[in-house]
């Protein structure tokens, strides 16, 4: 299981939301290539990197920052965060990006969804972002009537390789993750997933670790991270 520290990007700063609301942001850092510089230092085999503002907006704004990030470190990213087309996508593998990480299109446009798995196979990763087991879009801002886990095992259909679910109900709460969620995933899909919110502990992780019949791909751990919980290097050797 890998643990992939985040960079969640507002105004060209590392931030993180409470919750997913953008009037509750905490401000860690004012230079976005130091942490990814940083957390490649202490392990990070790949990175997630989240534009806020793109998310909010329908279009990413923070492409500058992911450019040099991509350039500045030698582990894999992944970005998402108001990526809707495939001029978008093309333009972030060409920055170095390894993985795109889709959402409000993808779950909401199955022809685009289906498009982009053709042409851009594995780079593509779907994020499902849940609010008391309902799906949200537009920068967590709408709520769609479908749950997490029909959801996940229709982009298996589909042909998604892996894919992110977040419980945005936990997300920068420091409260733990939601396990029964993905307990839920695991039994109605094989689809290899990353789960992101609510991580507070290595013993969060380590009970990620304990999941029935199969692991997480990965963990997205942030705000435990910036607020110094844990470190990453010890996160990292625990799995």
């Amino acid at each position: 299981m890998f643990i992939l520290p985040a960079i969640d990007l507002k105004g060209g700063k590392v931030v993180r939301l409470l919750r997913g609301d953008f009037e509750k942001e905490t401000v860690y850092a004012e230079d976005p290539v130091s942490i990814a510089k940083q957390w490649e230092s202490e392990g990070a085999k790949w990175i997630h990197v989240v534009d806020l503002d793109g998310a909010f907006r329908g279009e990413p704004v923070n492409l500058k920052w992911v450019g040099e990030i991509a350039r500045s470190v030698e582990c894999s990213i992944e970005c998402g965060g108001g990526i809707r087309t495939h001029e978008m996508i093309e333009k972030l593998l060409s920055f170095g990006v390894k993985r795109v990480v889709l959402g409000t299109r993808a779950l909401l446009s199955e022809s685009f969804l289906q498009d982009c798995i053709r042409d851009f196979g594995h780079h593509i990763v779907v994020s499902i972002d849940a609010r008391e087991n309902k799906l949200t879009t537009h920068g967590w801002t709408e709520t769609l009537s479908m749950d997490a886990p029909t959801m996940a095992k229709r982009l298996e259909e589909l042909g998604v390789s892996l894919i992110i679910c977040t419980d945005v109900g936990k997300d920068g709460t420091l409260e733990g993750p939601n396990l029964s969620l993905y307990e839920k995933i695991i039994k109605v899909s094989s689809i290899p997933f990353i789960v992101s919110g609510g991580i507070s502990s290595l013993s969060d992780i380590a009970g990620l670790l304990k999941l029935k019949d199969r692991l997480p791909w990965g963990v997205i751990v942030g705000r435990a991270l910036y607020e110094k919980k844990f470190s990453l290097k010890r996160a990292v050797a625990l799995c």
